[in-house]
């Protein structure tokens, strides 16, 4: 995986005379970035360009975007092959594409780390060089001949006994490596038949009435909202209904990778090309349509295209008479659902309880389509949510949702006492449930009062039911993951934090959870990188700089801590994170001036009062912080006591130790 750090390796010019051919993609870990360095500069005072991230990523443009780009105009793919890289997905797609596009790969082996089944099948005809055999210099010399003169390394051969490479379509052999034996053509291609006859499924394509396979490993799509092409333009709330609806239908059945609302909504009102959609979105299919309506008469268009290429694998008109526009909406959903044959792949979706209401409709989805990682968009999704049910008492997603917004609340700091947020949260999910007991956000909001509540097991039993009903919800992997944060069940906190990323890529918190689930592990630069990537299609995401610069400070860079802090959205974590950085820099007055009034005036940030006063060393102020944070239920208290890299001056006080046996959390 490719990191963000700031800096690397200068650039070197090439000398005259260099082929401005001998261009090399660095591909690494971020746990080897000190490797992928010292490699670079290697090559490029040899006059071999190489193009790094986050080096070469230019300012302002999209981090995935910029890596595609480059994997595709580099001549050679160079993958620093380690233990930390096999286990990286980040790395597995760069190696993946540029096999895609017949790159030649060469591998810079640093360990003897087992190679899975993937990585086998990529690097089986690559050319090698090994560090941990050869050395360094040896090493970097033979990859560097390899690089100016593609063939004339020898290449190293794999391990014994390697696994045998998965099943799928065997891409030409990459330029200087040895040539594929026509009898490996012929059995992958046997193989490559005998899963897409028993796999695969047929969608036909409107028009020509040819069927166009789409594999077992194309079970992924993401819904994009619907263009409203009404002549008045007055018919957004149905296009956006419309998408949201088959999404719903789609997101219930198992064995499809549906990605979530959060992330195929960031594209409303762009003319974005599908096949860069489907990248970002790491997506097989994109649902694409529209909606015009006139008089009384409604057209709605749906298309489902491939994204490696941008090929309509089917398409429908629907031609209806609009006498209920929900009841409408509703039946072409389930049609265009239908036909696309997904009921095949896994169990009948169930409708959520809804709303015959179209207004109360119309601002539940303006509060779903405004909604943002921030203070201001969750309150503004709250009253649009409040009007809604005084429209519509008994629909069930409007109360959910409306539960959720006020648990955020507590996240961005507010008046409201602890206890009168509890009551609205509760409140506002027992309504959903009564009305659906199925509800996924009622659940998982549930799960998390009970959980900020100290009541562990009340919180895992709601996350059980809510896993039982859907386990691959974005939602529910959410709560899990912060579950399980709170319990240093750090590694299946990344797990489900990275679950979560592959079904909603450009979700804010999503991000958050990684991130924080890896700085707890002391994978900092990782964590770091995670928050990276994020602002790159974020930059205004409230908490987000404050929260990289904490782990900037607990990795002793608190000066480049400063200047993050520097785009913090949110003046008050603004100066929690400068007192945090000015106290690391030995700024002591500095951070006592600004700490004065954030004392008198502590709101909901007691937990991070704690945290100041821990990271000083300052264990009786940590602790009388860390009491009053317990007193008012604020919710970092709970994910991150026992766990958190600021709190381990106080480690090994009984005072602390007390505190988190009174937790009774879970092993």
């Amino acid at each position: 995986m490719n990191t963000d750090t700031p800096g690397g390796t200068p650039k070197a010019a090439p000398p005259a005379g260099a082929s401005p051919e001998a261009t090399a993609f660095i591909s690494y870990a971020s746990a080897d970035r000190a490797m992928a360095d010292e490699l670079t500069a290697y090559l490029e005072a040899r006059g071999i360009r190489c193009w790094m991230a986050p080096r070469d990523v230019p300012p302002g443009a999209l981090y995935a975007d910029a890596i595609v780009r480059a994997i595709n105009e580099a001549r050679t793919l160079v993958l620093i092959l380690s233990r930390h890289s096999t286990e990286s997905r980040h790395v597995g797609k760069e190696l993946e594409r540029a096999s895609s596009k017949r790159k030649a790969i060469i591998a810079v082996r640093l360990d003897d780390a087992a190679l899975p089944p993937a990585f086998e099948y990529f690097l089986s005809e690559s050319q090698w060089a090994d560090v941990a055999a050869e050395g360094r210099e040896r090493a970097f010399a033979r990859l560097t001949q390899a690089l100016l003169a593609p063939g004339s390394a020898p290449a190293a051969p794999p391990p014994a006994q390697a696994p045998e490479p998965p099943a799928r379509e065997p891409s030409p052999p990459a330029p200087g490596s040895a040539p594929l034996g026509r009898a490996r053509w012929i059995a992958a291609a046997l193989v490559l038949a005998a899963v897409l006859a028993a796999g695969g499924y047929m969608s036909r394509v409107r028009g020509t009435g040819a069927p166009a396979p789409v594999t077992t490993a194309d079970k992924s799509i993401a819904v994009l909202p619907f263009t409203d092409m009404s002549e008045s333009r007055d018919q957004e709330f149905f296009a956006d209904g419309m998408a949201e609806q088959i999404l719903d239908l789609l997101a219930q059945i198992p064995s499809l990778k549906v990605i979530a609302r959060t992330s195929s909504f960031q594209f409303k009102g762009q003319s974005a090309d599908v096949r860069a959609v489907g990248e970002k979105l790491g997506v097989a299919t994109v649902l694409e349509g529209s909606v015009r309506k006139a008089g009384d008469h409604l057209r709605i268009t749906a298309q489902l295209i491939r994204a490696a290429d941008g090929s309509h694998l089917w398409s429908q008109v629907y031609d209806a008479q609009v006498k209920d526009v929900l009841r409408t909406q509703d039946e072409i959903a389930s049609a265009v659902v239908s036909a696309l044959k997904v009921s095949l792949l896994g169990a009948p979706p169930v409708r959520q309880a809804g709303t015959a209401n179209p207004e109360a409709y119309s601002l539940y989805l303006q509060s779903l389509a405004d909604l943002r990682f921030d203070a201001d968009s969750v309150q503004l999704a709250t009253e649009r949510l409040q009007r809604s049910l005084a429209l519509d008492p008994n629909f069930a997603p409007a109360w959910a949702l409306l539960a959720d917004l006020y648990s955020s609340a507590m996240v961005f700091g507010v008046k409201d006492s602890y206890q009168a947020l509890r009551e609205r949260i509760l409140g506002a999910a027992n309504h959903a449930l009564a009305l659906d007991p199925r509800n996924i956000e009622a659940l998982t909001a549930i799960s998390n009062l009970y959980f900020v509540d100290y009541d562990p097991q009340q919180a895992g039993e709601a996350l059980r039911t809510a896993r039982e009903i859907a386990p691959q919800d974005p939602n529910v992997l959410s709560q899990a993951a912060f579950f399980a944060i709170g319990s240093c069940r750090l590694e299946e906190a990344e797990r489900d934090a990275r679950t979560v990323i592959e079904h909603d890529p450009l979700n804010v918190d999503s991000y958050r959870i990684l991130a924080t689930a890896l700085w707890f592990q002391g994978r900092n630069r990782e964590a770091e990188d995670a928050y990276r990537q994020l602002l790159v299609f974020r930059p205004d995401a409230e908490t987000m700089r404050y929260r990289l610069a904490l782990i900037l400070v607990t990795d002793g860079r608190a000066g480049d801590a400063l200047k993050e802090l520097q785009d913090e959205k949110s003046e008050r974590w603004q100066l929690i994170g400068r007192i945090m950085a000015l106290d690391a820099l030995g700024r002591r007055s500095e951070a006592d001036t600004l700490l004065g009034p954030l004392t008198e005036n502590p709101g909901t940030w007691q937990y991070q009062l704690a945290q100041i006063h821990a990271l000083r060393h300052d264990r009786d102020g940590a602790y009388i912080w860390l009491v009053r944070a317990r007193d008012i239920h604020d919710p970092g208290y709970i994910n991150y006591l026992k766990c958190d890299p600021a709190m381990k001056p106080m480690r090994d006080d009984p005072r602390y130790q007390a505190l988190v046996a009174s937790l009774k959390l879970p092993p």
